[in-house]
């Protein structure tokens, strides 16, 4: 009995910590795509910055370009602008996709460890780590909901990286944002009823669903 009753309070605590190790790493995904770029960047609890010389040239010719619309006259640096768009734009686009690449791959390789790992072994650290990590998949359907429910619901302007992503490659605004959450979806649900043994499985869910709230308030607003 006792056994039964740490359990969903250390996969509580596990999902907490994993919760803030998924966010972080996601945005060093980020931060890695930029830095190979040349960007100078910078790591904040849940998000990240990046800027070069010539991005914010670009920044500063945007608003000029709008100015000068605005009030009906010439824009003198368009030359300058379109060559900077060409070149920024498209590092725009890899520090973009630099987080959920970095998501989505950890995820992958946690899986193919777990798939063929012919010792396999539930009473060992290693395996319940593997589990959590396959699960950073969980972050794309997650996405996906609360983006849905912030424009439809709170009548918000959803500004994820999927949707980002989308607008950048020009497709249909939830195309990506769908996809990967419905692919995140049937990973994380074939991960959880493959792997977690059948005697822990309402622990590991109500544990997970309990620690990744906690976790994600914890890290976001009291942190």
């Amino acid at each position: 009995m006792r056994h039964n009753i740490q359990f969903p309070i250390y996969i509580i605590l596990a999902f907490m910590l994993f919760t803030i190790i998924g966010t972080q790493s996601h945005e060093l995904g980020h931060i890695a795509a930029a830095r190979y770029l040349g960007y100078e960047t910078t790591l904040s609890y849940g998000s990240m910055t990046s800027s070069s010389e010539e991005s914010r040239e670009l920044s500063k010719l945007t608003k000029e370009k709008w100015e000068a619309r605005k009030a009906n006259i010439e824009f003198e640096k368009e030359a300058r602008y379109t060559e900077l768009q060409a070149k920024v734009l498209p590092e725009r686009l890899w520090i973009t996709l630099g987080g959920p690449l970095q998501t989505m791959l950890t995820g992958t390789l946690a899986l193919l460890i777990l798939s063929f790992w012919q010792q396999r072994d539930s009473s060992k650290l290693l395996f319940w780590i593997l589990v959590l990590t396959t699960l950073f998949w969980v972050r794309e359907p997650f996405n996906l909901v609360t983006g849905l429910f912030s424009e439809f619901v709170l009548g918000n302007k959803p500004s994820g990286d999927e949707i980002i992503l989308a607008y950048r490659l020009v497709l249909p605004k939830w195309s990506i944002a769908i996809s990967l959450g419905i692919l995140g979806f049937l990973i994380c649900t074939y991960t959880i009823f493959k792997f977690v043994p059948r005697e822990r499985l309402f622990s590991f869910l109500l544990g997970g669903l309990i620690g990744g709230i906690l976790g994600f308030f914890f890290w976001f607003h009291f942190l």
